[in-house]
């Protein structure tokens, strides 16, 4: 029996996390699974309403938001702390099917090479079920791709694989963490877990998709697909990531392509020009972290 600590982030929108918690409940195991609820200071009533109905569950309040990484490096801390053997890192707009954990667990288990491991992501209340990622890959210029995203499941990806990374949800040995460092706090959101699995990748742990690991993903329910805040850090973290794992020819490349496409923007009146510039000269100005231009 493995120890397993689940880490779910959680910024308001406590109905969410609330899903997620009964979805857990639900799973069947025959591991010691503990869960942590990080909160980066919501400013709704999830902390007493977890404290109220969810008593067994340890909830961490941080006094400000810390991002992606920042916050989830607070559970992966205390989880390393009280001796983890695996942790997995969920969003809280995330659905467990019951046999999750347990197959993850078994598929890097049976895969030592492999020292993170994804499931299969279902978009959330699909029927028939549509597929939001079975792996992830990166092409020549590190943009990402998730295999069989937004295609009916057909059984394309029912076979385990190794990928170049994992996204939002991540199941990794603690070992990894300690060998390879926690996720970068730089990127605050978004290819922080890309930029840990290549770092894992350089210590020896490969990715591997684990295709019979299921659950269902509302897809930035939190945050919201191509609001400001997604549109500037994507702008400027695809930047970091390439200055920290590619070549210099392909940050030159890929910068001078990112100022001419901002410009572009910003002359057509788009509405994330804006925000997709302000990513590109924080990057040349490396000013990273928690950065904030919208309301």
């Amino acid at each position: 029996m493995k120890k397993v600590f689940v880490i779910i982030l959680t910024w308001n929108r406590r109905e969410l996390v609330v899903n997620c918690l009964e979805s857990l409940k639900k799973i069947k195991t025959s591991h010691d699974i503990q869960v942590i609820v990080v909160d980066n200071a919501s400013i709704d009533d999830t902390i007493p309403y977890l404290k109220k109905f969810y008593p067994e569950i340890k909830v961490i309040k941080n006094l400000r938001n810390l991002g992606w990484s920042g916050g989830n490096n607070i559970g992966i801390k205390y989880a390393i702390k009280n001796k983890a053997d695996f942790i997995i890192l969920l969003n809280n707009d995330i659905i467990v099917e019951k046999n999750c954990i347990d197959r993850l667990i078994l598929g890097l288990e049976k895969n030592k090479p492999a020292g993170i491991a994804s499931p299969k992501i279902y978009r959330y209340n699909t029927k028939p079920p549509i597929i939001s990622n079975a792996g992830n890959f990166f092409n020549s210029h590190y943009y990402s791709h998730a295999k069989g995203a937004g295609e009916v499941d057909k059984g394309q990806c029912n076979k385990i694989a190794y990928t170049d990374f994992v996204a939002g949800v991540v199941c990794a040995r603690s070992e990894v963490y300690k060998k390879c460092g926690l996720l970068d706090e730089d990127y605050f959101l978004y290819f922080e877990d890309a930029d840990f699995c290549v770092r894992a990748r350089k210590k020896g742990y490969l990715s591997v998709f684990i295709q019979d690991a299921v659950l269902y993903h509302m897809e930035s329910a939190t945050i919201g697909m191509n609001s400001p805040s997604h549109t500037y850090y994507n702008s400027r973290n695809h930047l970091l990531f390439i200055k920290k794992h590619g070549t210099f020819k392909l940050l030159i490349r890929e910068l001078y392509l990112a100022v001419r496409l901002s410009a572009k923007k910003i002359l057509r009146g788009s509405s994330d020009g804006k925000y997709f510039g302000l990513g590109v000269i924080d990057f040349i100005l490396c000013r990273f972290g928690y950065r904030k231009y919208w309301k």
